[in-house]
This record gives structure tokens, C-alpha cells and sequence, in this order.
């Protein structure tokens, strides 16, 4: 096999796709990088420090942050809140093919919510959903008696314009909410076959992915008891428009078109509050990977397709969060800084949709850290501030390990108090 029908052949096996389904309380994992591109982590870093809890609002003084994945929670906020997380991450790992990194650096979410009066509030956003700056290299394989290393590059990400409206009824026991998603972004990928000892790089192969499409987000938390929680949103089936463009130096350019159908994502989340200063959080999430199909699977320029395009490998994902926060104590019982500032621990452990080499099931888990303080005498914004590490493995025995920091910061004009706190 020459380098040239090598190079074109990996193009045939990586699935011309960056899929969405929601945004996971967990990342995806580099065995499947290679066709999907990360998934980022959720938002604000409150959540995240707690096990990635997505449907239920935490208990403490502040108003729901800007970026919560179920839209229901917006109600929560005071008149005019904003917020604004920025995000610093590394996944690396060590393959059967290669080794592989990509980071996740820069703004992943910024957004306003304003109270409307009556319980009525309004939320707008922009949200980072995916990334693809990423690196993979091969360890030196022989073609034809050439030594030569194969590099996999990617650039790029899908973002999402988020528009919600929410309700709280006047005692704060229920709250109901519906988003809007407009999804956009665009992913460059591109294949280079590393010719040594010649030095030649040949960077045949470029594949462009333009997506553009909608997803409806539902929501809704209650309080059947007073320290008592419970919440679940609902991320509905949808279809993306996708462009791509293949460009070959041995075969020309192509451009394709296709509709990437996509299934439904549930989450069900509660918070319990043990008394005045702590309180306990759980969190299960479920995605329908399985279901993704081409509404017209897309082909190579050679015609190398397959009915599914590929999708066919992908698994269930699934997540369990658990975690805890201790809030800042009394200013009159503050003997430490660290009784200045709330204390929130979460683990998190699932099953990812992205199969390992071999078809088997990646397994992860983190572990993830966080606090928080605020700004001024008047208290009107905070900043909230969440580590993770964790790995991932597959059935295969290879893993990969990642990291990442979240800073986000949170304020606005506290004309009134919201009713439930």
C-alpha cells in the first residue's frame, strides 16, 4: 500500500462527523477523538466541583449562574445576572496507533439572564460545545519499505447561541423552563503522512465540517420538601445540517452535504441540604448515542461509505455524579480563611459512547475540586473556581488521563430578592 492509498484510507475510516447531543457532565475520551472531536466540560464551575450536577440549583446565597444546563433554573436569578467561565484543560494518552493530546483553552460559556417580574425570566448565551485542537502522531510504521509517521491534526469547534424563558411559581416550590439552542461552528481536520529520514511532508488530506442546526432544551426542578431539591431537563432528538468539504491533492476537491440525525439526552438531578452549612448532591445523566444516523450517510470522494456512516459502534453514554459543599461559615465563627470559603468536593464515573479500539465500553471517573468568593462589601458578584482530574480506560486495557481549571466569574444588580434560597 502506498503512503498516498494509506492516507486516503484514513480518511475513509474516520467518520466525517462531530457530533452533539447535549453537553455531558463528562468529556468525551480521545479512543474516539479521532471521529468526534471533545465535547466540553459543563458550566458554571460550581457544578462541575459537585460531580457535574446539571438539572438542580445548589443550595447558598447565589442566584443561578448563567450556563446551567437546565433552563428552568434561570427563574432563580435576581433582576440582571451575568456570568462568564473560561477554561484551561489537557486529555493526553498513550494508544495502540500513537500518542495522542488535545487542550481546551479560552472562554466556554458567556451569558445574561434577566427577571422579567412574576417569576417570568429571560436567558441569553453563547457556549462553547466542542473543541478539536488536537494532535495525534503515530509511532514510525513502514509503507512499501518507507519508514514513515502519521499525523492527525484538528482545529476548530462548535459553538451554540442559547435563548431561554423560565417560570418559578410565588413560593419558589416549582420552576419550569424551555431553550433554544442554535448550533454552529465549523471543525478542520487534516491527515500528513511524515516521510523520514526524507524530511517530505505530505499533507494530502484536509476534511472541513460545517454544522448549523437547532436543539430544544426542557427543564423543571421542585421542592416536594423544604430541604429538598429535585430536578430534570430533557435534551430532545434533533437533526444538524452538515457541509463537508474533502480536499485531496490526489483526488480533488468534494463537497457533501447530509443531515446528522441525533438522539435525546436526560438528566435527573437532586440536592439535599443537611443543615445551615452543608449539603449533599446527586446526579445521573443518559444520552442516546446509539441512535445517531446520517439522514444520507456521507462518502469518501472514492465512494467508500457504509450504511450508518459509521455511526453504528457508538454505545449509550451514561454519568453518576455525587458530591458535597460546605458554604462559608458566620462571619463570627471564622477562625481560618478556609471557614471564609465554601468548600465543594464531587466524583464522577460512567460509560462513555465512544467504543475503544476493539468495540468495547471506555469506562471514566474524576475527581473534581472547587470554591468560591466574592467580590466587595456589597457582595454583587462572585467567582467561582473548579479543578478535575481524571482517566479514562478501555475494555482494551489502553488509558488516557485529563485535567482542567474553570474560572468563572458572576454578578449583576440585586433589585430583589428571589423567593427561594
Amino acid at each position: 500500500m502506498s503512503p498516498r492509498t494509506r492516507s486516503t484510507a484514513l480518511t475513509a475510516v474516520v467518520v466525517l462527523a462531530v457530533l452533539l447531543a447535549g453537553r455531558p457532565a463528562a468529556a468525551q475520551t480521545a479512543f474516539g477523538v479521532r471521529w468526534y472531536g471533545e465535547v466540553r466540560s459543563p458550566a458554571p464551575p460550581r457544578t462541575l466541583a459537585l460531580g457535574g450536577i446539571s438539572a438542580v440549583l445548589p443550595w447558598g446565597d447565589e442566584s443561578a449562574s448563567p450556563g446551567t444546563e437546565n433552563p428552568a433554573l434561570a427563574a432563580f436569578g435576581d433582576q440582571v445576572v451575568f456570568g462568564f467561565t473560561w477554561e484551561l484543560g489537557r486529555l493526553s494518552g498513550d494508544y495502540p496507533d500513537g500518542t495522542g493530546t488535545l487542550w481546551q483553552t479560552g472562554p466556554r460559556h458567556m451569558g445574561l439572564t434577566a427577571s422579567l417580574g412574576r417569576g417570568l425570566a429571560l436567558q441569553v448565551g453563547l457556549l462553547g460545545l466542542t473543541t478539536s485542537d488536537f494532535e495525534i502522531h503515530t509511532d514510525n510504521v513502514v509503507l512499501d519499505d518507507i519508514p514513515v509517521q502519521l499525523d492527525y491534526l484538528g482545529t476548530g469547534g462548535l459553538n451554540a447561541a442559547a435563548f431561554g424563558v423560565a417560570w418559578r411559581s410565588p413560593q419558589g416550590r416549582l420552576a419550569a423552563g424551555a431553550a433554544l439552542d442554535m448550533v454552529f461552528g465549523s471543525v478542520k481536520q487534516e491527515w500528513r503522512v511524515d516521510f523520514e529520514p526524507s524530511g517530505y511532508l505530505d499533507t494530502a488530506d484536509r476534511l472541513q465540517r460545517q454544522h448549523r442546526g437547532e436543539r430544544v432544551r426542557l427543564g423543571l426542578q421542585a421542592v416536594p420538601l423544604a430541604p429538598l431539591r429535585v430536578g430534570a431537563s430533557v435534551t430532545l432528538p434533533t437533526t444538524l445540517d452538515v457541509d463537508l468539504v474533502y480536499d485531496s491533492d490526489g483526488v480533488g476537491a468534494d463537497t457533501l452535504s447530509s443531515g446528522l440525525e441525533l438522539g435525546s439526552a436526560l438528566n435527573l438531578s437532586a440536592g439535599y441540604a443537611l443543615n445551615d452549612l452543608w449539603s449533599a448532591y446527586f446526579d445521573w445523566r443518559s444520552e442516546s448515542w446509539d441512535t445517531a444516523r446520517w439522514t444520507d450517510p456521507p462518502t469518501s470522494p472514492a465512494g467508500i461509505g457504509t450504511a450508518s456512516g459509521g455511526l453504528d459502534v457508538l454505545r449509550p453514554e451514561w454519568g453518576v455524579g455525587i458530591g458535597v459543599e460546605r458554604r462559608a461559615r458566620p462571619l463570627d465563627e471564622q477562625a481560618t480563611l478556609l471557614d471564609a470559603l465554601p468548600l465543594r468536593l464531587g466524583v464522577r464515573f460512567g460509560g462513555l459512547y465512544a467504543p475503544d479500539l476493539n468495540g468495547g465500553e471506555v469506562g471514566t471517573w474524576s475527581v473534581n475540586l472547587g470554591t468560591g468568593f466574592f467580590w466587595g462589601r456589597r457582595r454583587l458578584a462572585w467567582s467561582d473556581l473548579a479543578l478535575q482530574y481524571g482517566r479514562r480506560t478501555g475494555a482494551d486495557g489502553w488509558s488516557e488521563s485529563f485535567w482542567r481549571i474553570q474560572i468563572g466569574l458572576t454578578g449583576g444588580e440585586k433589585w430583589f430578592q428571589p423567593t427561594q434560597r
